[in-house]
Formats: structure tokens, C-alpha cells, sequence
């Protein structure tokens, strides 16, 4: 089973000058979760699945507060939160930088992460 967040936005204090750690930077985060735990299937209960309410908001709350130079070390360290629920057999995130220069909407870093079983 895959789970998907699409299109997280927050804000955080992201970037190596100086002119970047004063002010918050909205970024937009997509993940692709995959799961073999199935039994949400045929209980249809919370406990028995991935809670993305409860991760999408550790997620945020990671962000919002730390600072992070490089958007690469964001990525890895969102991924490692998520991987935290040994249910999750692979993870793929994706980060948006958005507006850092003109005339270019993003700048975007994935990684994937797969647990060795």
C-alpha cells in the first residue's frame, strides 16, 4: 500500500546566507510512503494504518522548529522522522524551495529510503 502527502506547505528558516536566516522560506513537501501493513483494509481502524494526520503534523513541527542550511540535509532528516515507524518499508520525499530566484518557481531535492528487511 502507498500512502501519499501532496503538497505540505510550511514555513522555516532555510538557506546558507545570511539574507536567508531572517526570514521564514516556504517550502512545499510531497511523500510517497509505502507500507505492506495492510490490516486497515479489513478493520478500517486508525491504529491498524499509517496515520498521516499525526506524521503530517510531526512533519511541521520538525520544520517549524529548526533551522536548516541546505534543503538536502531537510530532505534526509524528513525522511528519517518518517522511517521512524517501522511499518514504513520505503519513503520518498521531495522538498520545494520555493522562490529563491527569480524568474524559477522552485528548487526541489528527493530522496528515497528503503528499509532493509
Amino acid at each position: 500500500m502507498i500512502i501519499e502527502i501532496k503538497n505540505l506547505k510550511t514555513k522555516t528558516f532555510l538557506g546558507i546566507h545570511d539574507w536567508e536566516k531572517s526570514f521564514l522560506r516556504e517550502i512545499i513537501i510531497n511523500a510517497e510512503i509505502e507500507t505492506n501493513h495492510i490490516q486497515s483494509l479489513f478493520s478500517d481502524e486508525i491504529n491498524d494504518t499509517i496515520d498521516y494526520d499525526s506524521l503530517t503534523k510531526s512533519i511541521k513541527e520538525f520544520i517549524e522548529k529548526n533551522h536548516f542550511n541546505l534543503i538536502e540535509k531537510l530532505t534526509h532528516q524528513i525522511i528519517q522522522l518518517i522511517m521512524k515507524d517501522q511499518r514504513i518499508t520505503r519513503c520518498k520525499v521531495r522538498i520545494d524551495k520555493m522562490n529563491v530566484i527569480e524568474n524559477v518557481e522552485s528548487f526541489a531535492i528527493t530522496l528515497e529510503e528503503k528499509r532493509v528487511l
